[in-house]
């Protein structure tokens, strides 16, 4: 038997706040017995995503950097591991939304890059939604579990993750009896969240604590977290759950000793059928949604773009995504045809402005699915694109056209017109 705890707090525009309300509550939790102890998602800072702003990179840091150094001290201080999530920065300039692991001695045990990065279409909801796709990388390191001095394996999945059935169970085949999920979630999805947790717990029978802010960032949006964090067991009971007013704790006891035998009774691990899976791999259609630029992919290639966001390029995996979809261009000849829009529109802006890509601005906004027919209401040829500078009224009201049409808030479609 063993005791576990997420701590639940509003985010603060102070970063030294926020550190500051975290070590309290660790040591709180602690004090109550606790020997691991998951933060919420980017604990550190308030959920910035709802905004598009170059500034807030600079909020990120290394792993091991200052934050981290300092969670390190209290988790030696507190004999505990903690998972510290926090915005990361990469030596070699890459960003991701990332939680850290860190063990009684203060050492990094491991960490855990979020997967799936969410862009939410604000037009569907009355409160702030985050384009998380300006600021993070998708997740490298797959979805790994970490060994912890207590005898317990643990498992990540931070936020959005909850809501990919697939990468739970990935976590239970690597033998996780703990996953924890710490997240920064709002009303939209509050029907949802006592719900996956706990179906997450039952099918692959193992603990599961969501960890949530609670409250409005002070010195953020308006946008209201919901707390409720919560644990349950591996039969999808909730054992313990913290308010939806305030900062609190969630602390239960776990005994992961009764995984094995539960296991053995459902029998889900052992009539597996992998062999039937196959679809599950496959490229996502929505994946394949991309947007035309005509482009030789040695261009491309070589021209070493910096993006405007502090990203690296995507080049070389673009270079060969856009090679794959060459059927889809309406235009003989080209040898390179979209970008996939993980390559953001000012990013393009910066592309096209890169000496000697001048000649290759848009002709074409074209969006249609990898397999199936094309989609003629979302293809345009624009033989009058505009030059830098230029607006041309029928390339900016097709372009929003198909803008609109892939679901992006009419605030951002009017920010990326070229």
């Amino acid at each position: 038997m063993m005791r576990i705890a997420g701590v639940q707090f509003g985010g603060h525009l102070d970063k030294k706040v926020n550190i500051a309300t975290a070590t309290r509550l660790v040591r709180k939790a602690a004090d109550a017995g606790a020997q691991i102890i998951c933060l919420p998602e980017l604990f550190s800072t308030i959920y910035f995503c709802v905004e598009a702003r170059q500034e807030y990179f600079e909020w990120a840091e290394t792993i091991p950097g200052p934050t981290i150094e300092t969670m390190a001290a209290v988790a030696r201080e507190t004999s505990t591991v903690l998972i510290c999530p926090i915005f990361e920065r990469t030596p070699d300039g890459l960003f991701y939304n990332c939680a850290a692991v860190l063990g009684p001695d203060g050492e990094l045990i491991g960490r855990y890059r979020k997967a799936s990065i969410p862009f939410m279409d604000r037009a569907l909801s009355a409160e702030p939604r985050g384009n998380e796709k300006f600021y993070f990388q998708p997740g490298d390191l797959g979805f790994p579990t970490f060994p912890t001095p207590f005898g317990v394996r643990i498992g990540i999945l931070i936020c959005y993750d909850r809501h990919f059935p697939e990468a739970a169970r990935i976590l239970g085949l690597g033998g996780a009896g703990i996953v924890f999920v710490p997240t920064v979630t709002s009303g939209m999805t509050r029907h949802l969240w006592d719900l996956e947790l706990r179906a997450h717990a039952a099918t692959n029978i193992y603990y599961v604590c969501g960890v949530n802010k609670v409250g409005v960032d002070v010195g953020g949006s308006t946008r209201f977290h919901f707390g409720s964090s919560l644990v349950a067991n591996p039969r999808g009971e909730v054992i313990a759950q913290a308010n939806d007013t305030g900062e609190d704790m969630v602390i239960a006891d776990v005994d992961t000793a009764v995984i094995p035998e539960l296991r053995a009774m459902w029998g889900y691990y052992r009539d597996r059928r992998p062999d039937l899976y196959g679809p599950l791999a496959e490229t996502s259609r929505v994946d394949a949604f991309f947007y035309g630029l005509f482009m030789d992919v040695d261009v491309l290639r070589e021209s070493q773009v910096v993006p405007v966001n502090p990203r690296r390029a995507y080049v070389d995996d673009l270079a060969l995504r856009i090679g794959q979809r060459a059927a889809l261009v309406p235009r003989a000849g080209a040898r390179a045809y979209g970008m996939l829009i993980a390559l953001t529109y000012p990013e393009l802006e910066r592309l096209y402005a890169a000496p000697g890509l001048e000649q290759y601005r848009p002709e074409a906004v074209l969006a249609r699915p990898l397999d199936g027919p094309p989609a003629p209401a979302l293809c345009y040829t624009l033989r009058e694109a505009p030059g830098p500078g230029e607006r041309n009224p029928e390339y900016a009201a097709r372009l929003q056209q198909v803008l609109g049409a892939l679901h992006f808030p009419p605030e951002y479609v009017a920010s990326v017109l070229l």
